[in-house]
């Protein structure tokens, strides 16, 4: 597969159908469209017969708009700011972040 091709058709996807986001790191503060995502996410221990539900707050975006983000940086959606708490390498092109709301 054509990798620089890939990243373009990446990049389009998230300008065309992403969201607005601002993304703050130490060095700068920069507007990025990602894909914003509140999953629910269900953990289970068997033996103890115990389990625990969360939310898990995502986005996704272009790696080339969150390169340089990491844990600790903030991001602000929908107008509701956020820590980032896990910083994933996706598929070539594409960073993941999950999140936690901050106040």
């Amino acid at each position: 597969m054509n990798e620089k091709f890939f990243k373009k058709d990446v990049y389009l996807y998230f300008s065309d159908f992403g969201e607005p986001a601002v993304l703050k790191t130490d060095n700068e503060i920069k507007e990025v469209m990602v894909d914003f995502n509140i999953g629910y996410q269900i953990a289970v221990d068997v033996d103890g017969f115990a389990g625990v539900a969360t939310n898990v707050i995502t986005v996704e975006g272009a790696e080339s708009d969150l390169e340089g983000a990491k844990v600790g940086d903030r991001v602000i959606v929908r107008d509701v700011e956020y820590e980032i708490t896990k910083v994933i390498k996706k598929v070539e092109g594409t960073i993941k972040l999950e999140l936690s709301e901050v106040g």
